[in-house]
């Protein structure tokens, strides 16, 4: 950080070895192991509705994608 020529600095030399990533979706630098693997949704937990609904009483705001049409 002390150092009087910039280019020499922390963080402002070149890094040896590694590739910049292309694009922002590159995903050469991660194993295949998880970049094949299938995706799957975690299951909703039923936590909300048993949470105890008292604490809420003077709330006025629900969100819109949480009523049911």
């Amino acid at each position: 950080f002390l150092t009087k020529n910039p280019a020499r600095r922390l963080g402002c030399m070149a890094e040896e070895g590694g590739e910049n990533a292309k694009t922002a979706e590159d995903v050469n630098n991660f194993d295949p192991d998880f970049t094949q693997e299938e995706p799957t949704l975690t299951p909703i937990e039923d936590l909300l509705p048993s949470v105890n609904q008292d604490e809420f009483h003077n709330f006025s705001f629900t969100a819109p994608e949480l009523l049911d049409d």
